[in-house]
């Protein structure tokens, strides 16, 4: 394993070496340290190679901050924006912490992390917004424009695929598929060659080497595509009127209500009212007998929950029946009663941590007397945070509690470390942006729920 992919499974263990030189001593202290002070109502978190910045607002007052490593000794890079690391690199360490994307304006900058000089502009005919891939970085904008960067911000290694006169732009691992004047095009990384893909284009999505869309008609045509022999076959239909009026709402789901499954697999479509179903790639119907609303697809199915009892499923692509699950939602409560992992979910019930499997066996206590927000920092430590902000340590083997904190809006785990935002603190200089080390949590590493 190399240090470019170890260092962020690993950077609690690194934090932990106190002596290490390389290390700020505030990413490794056993308590709370605050990074960026003020009353903000909203932060959001991102690192390139050794910089961690922070995004912060309020209202219309924007700042961003960068520090090293966990955040460390943050600067004051920019004041009245919100800016972030450009991603240019498939992999966050390999990115220039240099290189940022204004958040509102769209535009490139090269900053200063010593935050003496102001942001410099890069390029301001080319809008940030775009993606790594592995044949370079990818940018999206202005008329419509595709522009892909072996070499980013050097222009002279810039490929123009498209330069105007399309919205939609769909990125896979090995293809661009995107629209011209609603003709559908794909261009394939690896050869650079362009096919061309009848049907005029409404709504458009995809995985690996395939992808649906449909056209523009009021009951429009869906149609799913191989891109590999650019062959295509009809599915079905979508019908506007219908969805428009739809209040089924899927997280990374299409709202049109057609789409792929996480795993790339199965193409799911989904309407309030109709049964659910599924297609394999070839185009062929699989069964998915999924009642009620859906509420969470996963990697391997899908949740739903039959509102007249408040029972919850989970169904498999291909399974003759739904596997009932040891837990119900109230009228009320939807997937954001939820946690989700790869093969259960957690719920707050009555003040208990309640583990949900999805194979259908019986559900069991993992923590008692939690606040209604709890997510694991480890196998076995749970943060927990109530509804008058209080945020609390609790090792679930001992059954030990320790208060971290009061006043607190939320937070999250990011490189084995806890981030978490305090507002309307008793003294207004508490407010602002605390780090939780993994010494501080007694943690040697991120997340894993039992």
């Amino acid at each position: 394993m190399t240090l470019r992919h170890s260092l962020l499974s690993l950077f609690g263990l690194v934090l932990a070496c106190s002596d290490d030189p390389a290390i700020p001593a505030d990413c490794t202290r056993a308590e709370p340290v605050q990074l960026v002070a003020g009353r903000y109502d909203h932060h959001e978190i991102q690192r390139a190679a050794d910089t961690t910045y922070f995004a912060m607002w309020s209202g219309n007052t924007y700042a961003t901050h960068a520090g090293s490593f966990c955040g460390a000794d943050p600067v004051l890079i920019a004041d009245g924006v919100r800016m972030l690391p450009t991603r240019i690199a498939l992999d966050p360490l390999d990115d220039d912490p240099t290189l940022v994307c204004d958040q509102d304006s769209r535009r490139h900058f090269r900053v200063d992390l010593t935050g003496e000089r102001a942001p410099e502009l890069l390029l301001p005919h080319l809008s940030c917004i775009g993606r790594p891939t592995e044949y370079g970085a990818l940018f999206i904008g202005g008329g419509g424009y595709l522009h892909l960067f072996a070499d980013f911000p050097d222009e002279s290694t810039v490929t123009k695929i498209r330069e105007m006169g399309g919205n939609d732009v769909l990125v896979l691992d090995e293809w661009i598929a995107y629209t011209y004047a609603s003709d559908l095009h794909a261009y394939e990384f690896s050869t650079g060659r362009i096919i061309d893909i009848p049907g005029k284009v409404l709504n458009l999505t995809g995985h690996g080497d395939h992808l649906i869309f449909s056209d523009y008609e009021d009951i429009a045509t869906v149609t799913l595509v191989d891109l590999r022999s650019n062959t295509a076959k009809v599915l079905g239909t979508f019908d506007r009127d219908a969805v428009s009026d739809d209040n089924q709402h899927i997280p990374d789901f299409p709202y049109w209500q057609w789409g792929f499954d996480p795993s790339g697999q199965y193409i799911y479509h989904f309407l309030t009212g109709t049964p659910p179903r599924a297609f394999d790639l070839a185009g062929r119907p699989v069964s998915l007998p999924a009642p009620g609303q859906v509420l969470e697809i996963f990697d391997s199915g899908v949740l739903s929950v039959t509102r007249e009892d408040g029972r919850v499923h989970f169904t498999r692509p291909g399974d003759a029946a739904a596997t009932v699950l040891d837990v119900r939602l109230a009228e009320d409560e939807d997937r954001w009663a939820f946690q989700r992992f790869a093969d259960h979910v957690e719920k707050v019930i009555d003040g208990d941590l309640v583990r949900v499997d999805l194979d259908g066996s019986p559900a069991r206590v993992l923590a008692r007397d939690v606040g209604s927000w709890a997510r694991w920092a480890d196998e076995k430590v749970l943060l927990s945070l109530d509804d008058e902000g209080t945020l609390e340590r609790l090792d679930t083997e001992t059954g030990e509690r320790t208060h971290l904190a009061e006043h607190v809006m939320g937070g999250q785990m990011f490189g084995g470390g806890y981030y978490f935002l305090k507002r309307d603190s008793p003294d207004p200089a508490d407010d602002g942006v605390w780090y939780l080390s993994p010494v501080a949590l007694g943690v040697s590493g991120g997340a894993a729920a039992p």
